[in-house]
């Protein structure tokens, strides 16, 4: 593997890290808020959250690392100019990278409750995912704008000063 598809991996891998947690909560808190089941408070919330990332995290990685990084990284290159800043060029990323994740992985959301027999109609199935997807992208792109996006950026700068120390070394 390169070097450079290694840094891809770790970039990936703290980003994913970060983003799942967040919207797992995100989704619980919309799933779990209507019905009061569990409040944001419980135990017994803060165990679906967990649920939820674990069921999460094996489609999202290999989603956002071998699917989406090259769509949105394509798409980026195609919408922009090469004088853009990288803000316009992180944000517009996002956008790209948010419209494959969204829809996805709510379908994905939908389908665990189906499989749980929390839907049991094709109706209930459609106005269930449509909602939760708007709701998702509209949460995701401003939580990974401004808290994720960021969060990862920081931390895979640190990995890399030290992986640039420890080679200097």
């Amino acid at each position: 593997m390169s070097e450079a598809r290694k840094n891809d991996l770790i970039y990936t891998i703290i980003g994913v890290a970060i983003m799942v947690p967040i919207m797992t909560t995100f989704n619980k808190y919309l799933v779990y808020s209507q019905w009061m089941e569990y409040p944001l408070t419980t135990p017994a919330f803060w165990k679906q959250v967990g649920i939820g990332i674990c069921q999460r995290l094996p489609v999202v990685f290999p989603l956002q690392f071998f699917v989406v990084q090259n769509y949105a990284a394509k798409k980026t290159e195609e919408h922009t100019h090469p004088d853009d800043s990288w803000v316009v060029k992180s944000i517009i990323r996002v956008g790209f990278s948010i419209l494959i994740l969204c829809p996805v992985l709510s379908l994905y959301s939908n389908l665990i409750l189906v499989i749980e027999g929390n839907i049991t109609s094709v109706a209930g199935f459609i106005n269930n995912w449509i909602p939760k997807m708007v709701q998702n992208w509209c949460f995701a792109y401003f939580a990974q704008v401004f808290v994720a996006g960021p969060l990862n950026k920081h931390l895979f700068g640190l990995y890399m000063k030290h992986k640039m120390a420890k080679a200097a070394k």
